[in-house]
């Protein structure tokens, strides 16, 4: 809300970004656009004059950052954030403040300050490029003191002593100061230098004055019990850093030397060790862990540690763990202690599982190169130190059949993937590789199966199955029984043999059925027994017939009188309990009982043919063998009788005589007999029905027929009603059903009239005819060379030119020819053309370069549309004609740049020119011309000869001379003999020749000292690149007028080359004709002179009072050496500071190494040393 009580609405809604932090960020965008404005500010003074009035410059920045804080001020009323949202009046108020602290920066009255300013900025990021061309601070090459090394001091021997960690304790150092006992055997101490050398073999010497040393006084009651004298008192230095620690300097109060027992103590940082792997996961048995541990410090480092496994803990033996690729760890070598490092490295335990379940491996204690060693809490869960996971087992799994059981046909069963120990779905998914092996091997296959909730596989082909690998979710697994044979059992089957159960009296009472079984025993056989009753079957019973053996025999007899029916109709065996059906007509049995026998004709109406026979079935049933009397009654009515006896079957055909009448003939039974002699009942009479004779068959013209192949003609015969027409086609016989309307041809060759039907009575039939096929249209390409079959290929030419090739058709005219033209782009034309004559001329496309393909799909002519063709096999064979459209050549001058520019020294040294670049498309190689016009209006053309599609072009500088020259291209001719011409009068580029640049030294000066400024000064167009070389490097600089740079190191600067940018101009001064100028150009830079005192070291010699000591001076340069050294005595109680007591000057010193003799106690250090080119001098 706002003072006044409304709900604020903010901007951006609070549930987007929150009021604090939108505060946030418009508070740091208005610092950020204020410490730019001081950044601007800092630029503007330092290029813009002290002045009364404003520059452009001052008034652009008070413009801009007017209009930047004006923007910021007043768009905060729209965003309405809580805090920062002011009255109109207010922003208009913080407005013209920031406008007037922007104007008072700006103006010259803010010159003092910036100026301050200014320099803080100077003194702290001023760099300078040095002739390496390398960015440093000169402070950093002005390091005079680098080359005063060592001091030495002469000292008479004092009769205190002290010790450095007189008991031999070991320290290292961590986050907190490390306190290392001092013994003293003196009465008191007023001061004490340690020298200090880190790991990194920096040497510091540590000053303590009296007054530091009393704030050493700590409790040392421990320490001042070990005292032997009472004259002996223990003080503890703190130590900060670790490294290597030393006893340098200590004096009593009257400022005399206290005697050093040498003493040398490594304090390095204390080791750690720490698990570089994830707190928890998951591992399997019978694996080496890949666990490692982070170890820091100086090795070789030892560490132990437990493991605990399901709460039974085991300690295991410590573990000494070298250092790798570093240096063995050497107290005596104190010239490099770079040993002493601290050294991170992992390194793997090695630890072997061998139990599944929750392990936790805890780290008890490490011990490093110097014997510092820690104790772990091992009840600590510190995951520096605690690491845990979870172990499972290797399980053994077997591929096993549970019920041993084959396979049926078109069934399935179930394999087990059996798990030792039981299947666990925490360990799922069990993923399994399997093969499945068929007698047939192409037939086998590898597959995988994934178990989750069961472990059950459904198999449905014989054979073997065997498993090859395991993996649980976490682990593999051991393969036990790895094999399973699959056998597949076939379908059961039954051969039933009946045989009649025959009373003498009654006749058949029942049947005797032989089962022969194939499967598995036992074996079930169920049937069905129906009775007829009124011609309707009436179910009787259904039983199932049980058989243990492959042989079975069964007596069936029904206890009525009747007509029965026996239906077998399923199978069962052993395996196989599902219903199998059987054969129904071939599975049923009748059984007939006595009845009295009686004759009934199986027709009672025939037709028949003229002048043939008829069969005249008549059914009988009864006691056989059989009497039969008949009589057959013409249609003239004349009466023949027939007699027969001996009928044993249950029907009987009465063949009649030639029917030669056309008429309906009667046959009648008149007596009839059964076995026993008695009557057998008869009734009703069979009529035959003879046709008319049927008349001969021929066509009715004898001619020959062309037709188009495919199509049909039918050809009238001399009758009308045509059944089962036989006929013969070049020798093969056919038949036609109905020829009622004629007889239709659709294949070519000779049609034979052979017989046929008339009201399904044969007739006779003669005649021939020939039929031919019209010729099928044909086209093939001339003045074309063959490719291959279909193809054909014609001679490439240029484009935009003129070419044509030649196709002859054969068939009948006119001709549709249907072709598809691609072009080289991918684009496809389907074109068709109508030829009324038998040769036609096709113009070839050329309009774009490339391939193109006439390929002709079809060919059609007045017989052979289209339509008639899609039902037939063409005799075209589909072809193309393919030829290559050369693209005329093109030519393009340059690339992204269009002016080239050089100077005239450069012509002919094709290594200092910039190329033309020549791009060119076509058949190599070429010949492009080229014209060359100078800006006087001169001009010529050039012949240039390319092989390549991308050319580099130096020779067109040749001939070249001052001035602008603009080259265009004329005409290109490639390798295919395309000519190109009309280019673009934009298509050009410009050379412009131009004087070369000049170089030349400052000053005469030749020699220079590190830490000097070397200068050379150009003549020409800026800006100007220089490419020299330093101490043997190359180096490139750009510069304007002159090149200055700071020599931050010795060497020989050799100027190479210049130039300019106006011309790219290279003065390539290692050529032998400026031989003399390059030498004339070079300059050398000479190191600072170098004194080392007693080898570098500060050294402190005892000698006794009277005796000499020498102090050796080592020099480093050009001799002859000029040395001044001094002798400093350290300062009494009423001189703070040292006194020198003599400052000595040796000149021309011509060797490298200088002895001095003296038997004066002081500091002996060099102050100034001066070799043949430069002097060094100790600001101190």
């Amino acid at each position: 809300m706002d003072r006044k009580g409304k709900t604020r609405t903010l901007f951006i809604p609070n549930n987007v970004i929150d009021a604090a932090t939108q505060r946030l960020f418009v508070v740091s965008f208005f610092v950020l656009v204020q410490a730019y404005k001081l950044y601007d500010l800092v630029v503007l003074k330092a290029v813009v004059p002290v002045a009364g009035a404003y520059t452009n410059q001052q008034l652009g920045f008070v413009i801009k950052y007017f209009l930047l804080d004006g923007l910021f001020l007043w768009s905060l009323p729209v965003l309405n954030i809580p805090l920062l949202t002011f009255l109109p009046l207010t922003v208009l108020c913080q407005t013209m403040a920031l406008l007037t602290l922007t104007l008072f920066l700006a103006s010259s009255m803010a010159l003092p300050f910036s100026g301050i300013f200014l320099s803080l900025w100077k003194l702290f990021f001023d760099r300078e490029v040095t002739i390496a061309g390398d960015s440093v601070n000169p402070s950093d090459v002005y390091d005079y003191a680098a080359h005063f090394r060592g001091r030495h001091t002469v000292k008479f021997l004092p009769d205190s002593s002290a010790r450095l960690n007189p008991f031999n304790d070991r320290f290292c150092f961590a986050d907190e100061p490390v306190y290392v006992p001092i013994q003293f055997n003196a009465s008191e101490v007023a001061f004490v230098q340690v020298q200090h050398t880190s790991f990194s073999n920096q040497v510091t010497l540590l000053n303590y004055t009296n007054a530091e040393i009393l704030r050493w006084t700590r409790d040392t009651a421990h320490l001042q019990d070990q005292a032997d004298e009472d004259s002996v008192f223990y003080l503890e230095l703190p130590i900060s850093e670790p490294g290597h620690y030393r006893l340098k300097q200590v004096l009593d109060p009257k400022q005399f030397g206290v005697k050093l027992y040498r003493h040398d103590l490594f304090v390095p940082e204390c080791p750690s060790v720490r698990f570089s792997l994830v707190r928890w996961g998951t591992k399997c048995i019978h694996t080496d862990d890949d666990m490692a541990v982070a170890v820091s410090g100086v090795p070789p480092f030892t560490v132990q540690y437990s493991v605990s496994i399901n709460g039974q803990t085991e300690t295991f033996p410590p573990q000494i763990i070298p250092p790798e690729d570093l240096p063995p760890l050497d107290r005596s070598q104190m010239k490099d202690i770079a040993w002493g490092k601290l050294v991170r490295m992992e390194v793997p335990l090695g630890y072997h599982i061998v139990k599944p379940g929750k392990h936790a491996i805890v780290i008890s204690r490490l011990v490093d190169g110097f014997g510092n060693s820690f104790d772990f809490n091992v009840r600590s869960r510190d995951p520096e130190i605690y690491y845990g996971f979870t172990a499972y087992d290797v399980p053994t799994v077997s591929l096993v059949d549970p019920l041993g059981l084959p396979i049926l046909v078109g069934g399935e069963k179930k394999l087990l993937v059996d798990v030792a120990g039981g299947f666990r779905k925490g360990d799922a998914p069990y993923t399994a590789e399997m093969a499945y092996i068929h007698e047939d091997p192409a037939l086998s296959y590898n597959f995988t199966q994934q178990f989750v909730n069961t472990n059950s596989l459904v198999v449905s082909k014989p054979g073997k199955y065997i498993l090859r690998n395991v993996h649980t979710k976490y682990c593999g697994a051991f393969v036990g029984k790895a094999e399973v044979l699959v056998k597949l059992v076939p379908k059961p089957t039954v051969a039933i043999a009946a045989a009649p159960i025959i009373d003498r009296c009654v006749g058949t009472t029942g049947y005797t059925f032989d089962f022969n079984f194939t499967g598995s025993a036992p074996y079930e056989v169920d049937y069905l027994v129906n009775k007829l009753v009124h011609g309707e079957e009436v179910p009787v019973s259904f039983q199932t017939i049980r058989s243990p053996e492959l042989h079975h025999i069964v007596e069936y007899q029904p206890k009525n009188a009747g007509d029965y029916i026996i239906y077998f109709s399923a199978l069962r065996d052993k395996f196989y309990r599902k219903i199998t059906p059987l054969d129904r007509e071939l599975h049923t049995y009748k059984t007939y009982f006595t009845k009295k026998s009686r004759a009934v004709f199986g027709k009672t109406h025939y037709d028949v043919c003229h002048n043939r026979t008829a069969v005249v079935l008549v059914a009988l049933e009864g006691s056989a063998p059989f009497a039969l009397s008949y009589q057959i009654t013409n249609p003239k009515g004349q009466v023949k009788s027939y007699a027969e006896k001996g009928i044993t079957a249950n029907t009987f055909e009465i063949q009649t005589p030639l029917l030669a009448q056309s008429g309906d003939y009667q046959v009648e039974i008149t007596n009839a007999k059964d076995k026993s002699g008695c009557d057998v009942e008869f009734s009703g009479a069979a009529r035959i029905r003879v046709k008319p004779a049927v008349p001969h068959l021929t066509f009715k013209k004898q001619e020959k027929i062309k037709i188009v192949e495919g199509s049909e003609v039918v050809v009238p015969l001399s009758a009308k009603s045509i059944q089962d027409l036989s006929y013969s086609l070049n020798g093969k016989i056919n038949k036609l059903v109905d020829g009622a309307k004629g007889f239709t041809v659709r294949q070519n060759g000779m049609y034979k009239l052979l017989g046929y039907k008339q009201s399904d009575c044969p007739g006779t039939a003669s005649g021939s005819i020939t039929v031919e096929y019209y010729p099928k249209p044909d086209m093939r390409a001339t003045n074309v060379t063959s490719m291959g079959p279909s193809q054909w290929l014609a001679d490439s030419f240029c484009q935009h030119c003129e070419r044509t090739f030649d196709v002859v058709l054969s068939g009948t005219a006119p001709f549709t020819v249907e072709y598809e033209l691609i072009h080289p782009s991918g684009k496809t034309e389907h074109l068709v053309e109508v030829v009324t004559s038998n040769a036609f001329t096709f113009g070839m496309a050329s309009a774009e370069s490339g391939r193109y393909e006439y390929s002709f799909t079809g060919v059609y002519d007045f017989y052979y549309t289209k339509s008639a063709m899609r039902s037939v096999a063409p005799a075209f064979d589909p072809f193309s004609v393919s030829y290559t459209v050369n693209a005329l050549p093109d030519a393009h001058l340059g690339t992204k740049t269009y002016r080239f520019q050089t100077c005239q020294g450069n012509i002919g040294s094709p290594e200092l020119l910039n190329p033309v670049p020549l791009t060119v498309q076509g058949a190599a190689p070429f010949d492009v011309t080229l014209k060359i016009t100078h800006n006087t209006g001169n001009s010529e053309e050039r012949v240039l000869q390319v092989s390549s599609l991308e050319h580099s072009m130096y020779d067109v500088y040749n001939g070249l001379d001052m001035g602008s020259h603009v080259v265009t291209i004329v005409q290109v001719v490639d390798g295919n003999g395309c000519v190109s011409t009309g280019f673009s009068e934009f298509n050009n580029v410009v050379i412009t020749i131009t004087e070369v640049p000049k170089i030349e030294r400052v000053t005469s000066r030749e020699h220079y000292c590190v830490g000097d400024h070397v200068s050379y000064e150009f003549f020409g167009v800026s800006p100007f690149a220089i490419y020299y070389t330093f101490d043997s490097v190359p180096q490139r600089a750009e510069v304007s007028k002159s090149f200055t740079r700071l020599a931050s190191k010795p060497g020989e600067l050799a100027v190479m080359a210049i130039s300019d940018s106006s011309s790219a101009c290279l003065v390539n001064f290692t050529k032998p004709e400026l031989r003399e100028q390059f030498e004339s150009l070079k300059l050398y830079v000479h190191p600072l002179p170098s004194v080392i005192v007693s080898q570098g070291e500060y050294v402190v010699e005892d000698i006794y009072e009277g005796d000499q000591a020498e102090v050796l001076f080592t020099f480093e340069g050009t001799p002859p050496f000029t040395l001044t050294y001094t002798r400093t005595v350290e300062a009494d109680r009423k001189h703070r500071k040292p006194r020198i007591f003599e400052t000595e000057t040796i000149n021309d010193i011509w060797e490298y190494e200088h002895i001095i003799l003296t038997s004066l106690q002081g500091t002996y250090e060099a102050i100034e040393v001066a070799d043949a080119f430069c002097v060094a001098r100790n600001h101190k």
